[in-house]
C-alpha cells in the first residue's frame, strides 16, 4: 500500500486512469453518479486527451444524462463529437457500435420533431438519410 505514488506525483497517464477509473465506478450509480462521473471523466481528457476511453465515457455519459432529463431531446453536438473522437483514436467495436448507435438515435429524434411539426422537406430528409448511412456505415 505504501508503493503507490501520490496523485500529484504520477504520470499524467496514471493520474488521468485514476480520475478515468473514478469515472467508470461513479457511473454504475443511478443518474447522479453519472453527473458525478461526467466531471471525472472531464478532467481524465483534460488530463491526457490522447486516451480514447475518457472520450467515449463523457461522450456516454452526456447521452445517459440527457435520456434521463429530456428522453425526447436530439443527443448533442458534444456527445456525438467524443464518440467520434474515441473511434478516431481507437476504432474498437464498442465504441463504434454505440456512436452507429447514437446517428441512429439522433436521426430517429430528428425526424419525430420534424414530423410533428410538418416540416419534414427534402433537405431535412437529407440530413436524416445521412446519418442513418453513417450509423450503417460504423455498423459494417
Amino acid at each position: 500500500m505504501y508503493d503507490i505514488p501520490e496523485l500529484h506525483k504520477m504520470r499524467k497517464e496514471n493520474r488521468a486512469a485514476v480520475y478515468g477509473m473514478c469515472a467508470v465506478f461513479l457511473g454504475e450509480y443511478g443518474i447522479h453518479g453519472t453527473k458525478l462521473a461526467l466531471k471525472f471523466s472531464s478532467r481524465a481528457i483534460e488530463i491526457d486527451p490522447e486516451e480514447s476511453l475518457w472520450h467515449f465515457l463523457k461522450g456516454k455519459y452526456l447521452g445517459r444524462i440527457r435520456r434521463a432529463e429530456s428522453p425526447y431531446d436530439v443527443p448533442q453536438r458534444e456527445e456525438i463529437e467524443l464518440l467520434e473522437a474515441a473511434v478516431k483514436k481507437r476504432p474498437s467495436p464498442s465504441y463504434t457500435a454505440f456512436t452507429a448507435q447514437t446517428y441512429r438515435e439522433t436521426a430517429s429524434r430528428i425526424f419525430r420533431i420534424l414530423k410533428m411539426k410538418k416540416s419534414l422537406d427534402q433537405e431535412n430528409r437529407s440530413i436524416i438519410d445521412k446519418l442513418n448511412e453513417k450509423a450503417v456505415e460504423l455498423y459494417k
